[in-house]
């Protein structure tokens, strides 16, 4: 295997394990923080890449398809445990959205 090869085997094993932590930190604190008179009514998520662009590619994942799969289990959660809290998704399909698109998604829901 070349040295690029072992590179990007070692990047992509690192980058999985930070999403990883990181999406279960984010379950982990978002209903302390929902908690609290926050006054948090709307969500935004963006699961990023999609479409054409998919981001880092793995041996047998590529990180679209993780991401979105990580948004709408996310959503799913805000959902069932805050009911009063609307969620939107810049996308819930393998669909590629621009950065401008996505912030003018953010933008016309007011999310918090």
């Amino acid at each position: 295997m070349s040295k690029r090869g072992v590179k990007m085997t070692w990047f992509t094993n690192r980058f999985f394990s930070v999403s990883f932590w990181l999406v279960c930190w984010c379950l982990y604190a978002l209903p302390a923080v929902a908690q609290q008179e926050s006054g948090i009514r709307t969500v935004v998520i963006d699961a990023g890449h999609g479409g054409k662009d998919p981001g880092a590619l793995g041996t047998l994942y590529k990180e679209k398809d993780v991401v979105l799969r990580v948004a709408l289990d996310l959503g799913r959660k805000i959902s069932e445990a805050y009911p009063d809290v609307s969620v939107i998704y810049t996308r819930k399909t393998d669909k590629f959205i621009s950065l401008l698109e996505r912030a003018e998604i953010a933008n016309k829901a007011h999310a918090d």
